[in-house]
């Protein structure tokens, strides 16, 4: 790439510039720390304390309307990492601002799920997260979901688990019975 681009000269000091035995020869990290942070990400983390400290402007929700999907990851990440400072009345305002309930995109509905459960937000039966935890198998998605209800309810985290187990890998069943003690699946 670099001699393609450059010319000869510029090529040649470019290249004499990069450490090659330490890049390559040396054990460990590498030499240069990348960032990949961004404006965007550091939005979607400012977005989640606005909305804990009760500062939100409707800029703000207009801007959540333009993320990407994986912002909104971020968003809600930061949100199941401060668990302790959400409360019912928040998470309502955050539903009600960006319905996030009905998303569609499994890699946010379960994040989401687990805040508005310990939240209390969503409260039994647990609809829509049955409907969920029957609809995917992948244990990613699902064990976060199962450890947060088992947390609130385990009667219901195994009800549901029984009710559903027979769809799950037999590797996804053996780590759920495990997580939540329960017999096995059938």
């Amino acid at each position: 790439f670099v001699s393609k681009e450059f010319s000869y000269t510029e090529a040649h000091e470019i290249l004499h510039q990069i450490d090659w035995d330490t890049w390559i020869l040396e054990p460990g990290l590498t030499p240069v720390t990348l960032d990949f942070e961004t404006q965007e990400f550091n939005d979607a983390v400012a977005l989640a304390s606005k909305y804990i400290n009760g500062s939100v402007t409707e800029e703000d929700i207009k801007a959540y309307e333009g993320y990407f999907v994986t912002l909104k990851g971020i968003f809600l990440s930061q949100l199941l990492q401060s668990q302790a400072s959400l409360t019912k009345e928040i998470i309502t305002k955050i539903d009600s601002d960006l319905k996030i309930s009905q998303e569609l995109n499994d890699e946010l509905l379960y994040l989401w799920f687990q805040i508005a459960i310990a939240s209390g937000y969503d409260q039994s039966p647990y609809s829509a997260e049955k409907e969920f935890l029957k609809s995917i198998g992948r244990l990613k998605y699902i064990q976060p979901i199962y450890q947060i209800l088992q947390t609130v309810s385990p009667d219901t985290a195994i009800s549901f688990y029984h009710e559903i187990c027979e769809m799950y890998h037999p590797i996804a069943q053996d780590f759920l019975e495990k997580a939540l003690e329960t017999s096995k699946c059938g």
